[in-house]
């Protein structure tokens, strides 16, 4: 076996002769060189990082030594192979796609800008670039590159006693004298601790910089209910991230932020491509994708070739499969619509070809929806505004794929998700043809009337007028009829008249009858308004915990002002002793802001309304007051000042309990006159004891 030194030897002879036989050549490599180390700039210490993951690294230390710098890491030592691919460009001996980082073979050139020499200590490998004893080996006057020749070390060598510290506890050291203190500080501010999150190796990066102090970055992995997060732990903050990837896409990854066990969108400055190491390419979307992705030496912009194309395809894949499995309930992942809703999209150039992936691929993938039908995603039917859910449930079920009220609970913001991606939302036309197959509540009935009231005004005649007066949509006395069997009006179930007049215009809805042979229509009165329910008490908590009309706390609510009035009163409720869970259904179009379950296993459905004082009026939407309708004591409106005194009243079963007055602002229901109601939380949310009296 050759001596390492004699390889070395016989290393520094081969490039000495390459040099002399080319002293123009080895001139112009000191100018690709300087241009390498301008193109990584403020890269060089994330090269030396991957460099050392490749190396199975798991420490990495950057310290400040005298007027020099100390790089050092803890992976495999230097073979004659490694020193050679330093020394040359391009010639790396590392294969794209074999599970490493770098393949270039350049980026080691990178530190060129930071240092006038480099030590180099790796096992029984000792060297020492240097521009100044590369001209006097080669005679050479003109520029020579630094990282080119190297030169032997001694193991007397003053630089190899000085460093023995960090050489006994690091397999491989770097030693950058004469530092350029500008260029190191610039590295050190840009260097980001997320840098961690996709290497393969490394568990926690060390920089001790005089200027800017200790900086630790520590990078823990743990596996819970089949999901992998990663927590990037440093002095300044923690983030957590849950990675997917797929067996069939090793290197293809995704990164999801998490906080308090939800997934969240991540900034955008988060929200990026990394080859392994980051670029500054946002992904189209808040989330963080890796690959094998073309860059740009600097390694900060993607170019979309044909490789780079096929790495975004697999990231996209990954997190389809997520999707897939949070549609079928295989694994829970909170909030992860939320973080791929299109309103936390941003920009960037690579947002539409995000979409349009991701369409792509939902586009394809069969589904295992609610009831029992699969399908893509353009074969699901949303819930239209103007349906309610339970009838929305009811007439597509058995005949497109939909969302049932469960899974909006825990993904509220899936509706517009599936809705960016291709699912449709059902039609009119589509629900009017399952009438006659299914039965749909009266108040269903009531707003497919008064929606075709709405969407036919105008278009109600021939064939179309045919097909309505067909349906059997009108409640009576000897059931759901068509109106082609109905005489006049006075037939129909005077509830339903009610709730198709709180709905569509007067006007509209006495032509459109006419139309379909039923007159005249008769006023029929809304139900006693006046009747109110008890008077009960409102509670005042005053910051952060102080309970002035105290009811029965768990533990005390985590009210503060800083947050919404939605989630203090969320806090509030869950911090109830009665209540199990609550979770926040704002997003889905519910008709209610907040789903409550309690101990007994009995939910309510509540609504937040957010005013100034207990003398200020609040409204309901047409859905918000056809929900609270339809689920009686079950709906439950919170009134909430949420001040400097947070202040909260609540209401059960508002439509009997409130007085309310239709107003036209695109249909509202506005009541002025609620400070006299309203019901202690213990009689709103009871327990099991209460229910069974």
């Amino acid at each position: 076996m050759i001596p390492t030194n004699s390889s070395i030897s016989s290393l520094i002879d081969g490039l000495v002769r390459e040099a002399a036989q080319a002293p123009r050549l080895f001139s112009d490599l000191a100018k690709i060189e300087k241009y390498i180390a301008e193109s990584y700039k403020t890269r060089a210490l994330i090269e030396l990082l991957q460099n050392a993951d490749d190396a199975r690294s798991t420490e990495f230390i950057v310290e400040s030594v005298g007027d020099g710098l100390v790089v050092a890491n803890d992976g495999r030592e230097f073979s004659i192979a490694d020193v050679e691919a330093l020394c040359r460009s391009g010639a790396s001996n590392k294969q794209r796609g074999d599970g490493t980082i770098g393949y270039r073979g350049i980026g080691f050139k990178s530190v060129v800008n930071l240092a006038s020499r480099v030590w180099v200590f790796s096992g029984d490998q000792r060297f020492l670039f240097d521009r100044e004893r590369t001209r006097s080996v080669l005679g050479f006057q003109d520029d020579v590159p630094l990282i080119r020749v190297p030169h032997l070390v001694e193991k007397d060598d003053m630089a190899a006693t000085a460093l023995s510290l960090w050489r006994s506890k690091y397999s491989t050291v770097f030693f950058f004298e004469s530092l350029e203190a500008r260029l190191l500080d610039e590295e050190i501010e840009a260097f980001d601790g997320e840098c961690l999150l996709f290497l393969n190796h490394l568990e926690r990066v060390i920089l001790r910089i005089r200027a800017a102090g200790e900086r630790t970055f520590v990078r823990s992995s743990s596996v819970a209910d089949g999901r992998r997060f990663i927590l990037l732990a440093s002095k300044s903050a923690d983030t957590a991230w849950e990675v997917l990837s797929e067996n069939a896409h090793p290197m293809a990854r995704v990164a999801l932020k998490v906080e308090e066990e939800q997934i969240v969108p991540a900034e955008p400055s988060q929200a990026i491509i990394h080859s392994f190491t980051p670029t500054t390419e946002y992904t189209g979307a808040p989330v963080k994708f890796n690959g094998d992705f073309t860059t740009d030496p600097s390694r900060k912009t993607v170019d979309l070739d044909s490789t780079s194309t096929t790495e975004f395809l697999k990231s996209c894949s990954v997190l389809c499969e997520a999707v897939r499995g949070a549609l079928e309930r295989q694994v829970d992942r909170p909030g992860l619509f939320r973080a791929l809703s299109p309103q936390h999209s941003g920009d960037g150039r690579l947002r539409p070809l995000f979409w349009k992936t991701m369409s792509s691929i939902l586009g394809h993938v069969e589904i295992a929806f609610p009831g029992g039908l699969r399908g893509s995603v353009p074969s699901v039917r949303l819930r239209p505004e103007w349906l309610n859910y339970d009838d929305y449930e009811i007439l597509s079920s058995g005949r497109w794929p939909y969302l049932d009220r469960n899974l909006l609970v825990t993904y509220p913001e899936a509706e517009l998700f599936l809705n960016a991606v291709g699912a449709r939302h059902l039609t009119l036309d589509d629900a009017l043809g399952s009438v006659a197959g299914v039965r749909p509540s009266m108040r269903g009935r009531a707003e497919l009337f008064a929606r075709c009231v709405v969407q036919f005004r105008y278009d109600c005649e021939g064939d179309r007028l045919r097909w309505l007066r067909q349906l059997p949509l009108f409640p009576t006395a000897q059931g759901f009829l068509a109106a082609e069997r109905l005489s006049e009006s006075d037939d129909l179930d005077p509830e339903f008249l009610r709730d198709v007049a709180a709905i569509a215009e007067s006007s509209d809805l006495v032509f459109v009858m006419k139309r379909l042979g039923l007159q005249p229509i008769h006023h029929h009165p809304a139900p006693d308004s006046d009747a109110r329910a008890a008077v009960g008490s409102s509670t005042v908590v005053n910051q952060p915990t102080e309970v002035v009309t105290k009811p029965s706390f768990q533990r005390p609510p985590a009210i503060a002002k800083w947050r919404s009035a939605e989630r203090n009163a969320l806090e509030y409720i869950k911090a109830l002793d009665t209540v199990l869970s609550v979770s926040d259904v704002s997003q889905a179009n519910l008709g209610h802001d907040l789903e409550v379950t309690m101990k007994t296993g009995k939910r309510k459905f509540v609504e937040v309304k957010s005013v100034a004082s207990f003398g200020e009026p609040f409204r309901l939407t047409s859905n918000e007051y056809a929900t609270a309708s339809s689920s009686g004591a079950d709906y439950v409106l919170a009134i909430v000042v949420n001040s400097d005194k947070f202040e909260i009243k609540f209401v059960s079963d508002p439509v009997a309990a409130l007085s309310f007055e239709r107003r036209c602002e695109r249909w509202s229901w506005q009541c002025n006159d609620y400070a006299s109601s309203g019901s202690d939380p213990d009689e709103v949310f009871p327990d099991g004891k209460r229910l069974k009296g």
